[in-house]
């Protein structure tokens, strides 16, 4: 095989394509040469220099949005449901998320998933705070994994109403990307005290909004 046929056989970085693109639009927004132009050793040098037009946390926010997008194995059908139950006590303004188990979740390459649950506390204008994250532990090789675990969070119980909970289902892969297994969001309101309660929640592949 020749070195060029080995090239064109080389898979493609979806980061190096992706900020090569940025940079080809902030070049033509610059009125510089187009890239079409730019020696190819000139351009990978470019973007390996300290004055980048894109910088460390811009390129960091990239890769993580090209991550989450090529999270999800399309090879992976999205199926089964979670348990979850919800307790808020006012007086100390502590809600509790109870992540109880999952049933029938996907296989992963025809094997039983790894799987762990995370949650995120978000308020309704889709602010995202690493301080509201929580993870279960990781359970192995079970389409219907019990976790019985209990993730707490501070919020008043005003800001309940504005303020929503998204729980993703994934497997911990041991050598590559960990995989997404479905998510549900849940609505919260002032009246989480009085339905303490398991509820089951069917898992989708996008934001299923249940109250």
């Amino acid at each position: 095989m020749t070195n060029a046929a080995r090239r064109r056989e080389a898979p493609i970085d979806p980061v190096d394509e992706y900020l090569q693109l940025q940079l080809q639009q902030h070049e033509h927004r610059s009125d510089t040469k187009p890239m079409s132009k730019i020696n190819k050793s000139n351009h990978m040098s470019l973007m390996r220099k300290a004055k980048n037009p894109f910088s460390n946390f811009e390129r960091t926010i990239s890769i993580k949005s090209i991550n989450e997008h090529f999270s999800h194995d399309p090879s992976i059908k999205i199926s089964g449901r979670i348990c979850v139950k919800l307790f808020y006590e006012k007086k100390s303004s502590n809600l509790s998320v109870n992540i109880h188990s999952c049933d029938n979740l996907a296989l992963v390459k025809k094997d039983c998933p790894n799987a762990y649950v995370k949650v995120y506390l978000k308020s309704n204008d889709n602010e995202k705070d690493k301080n509201m994250k929580r993870k279960t532990p990781v359970i192995k090789n079970n389409q219907c994994p019990i976790f019985d675990e209990t993730l707490r969070y501070t919020i008043s119980s005003s800001e309940l109403d504005i303020h929503r909970l998204e729980i993703s289902v994934w497997h911990k892969d041991k050598f590559g990307r960990n995989k997404f297994l479905g998510e549900v969001t849940i609505s919260l309101n002032s009246d989480i005290g009085e339905r303490a309660s398991n509820q089951w929640y069917e898992l989708t592949k996008g934001v299923q909004t249940s109250s």
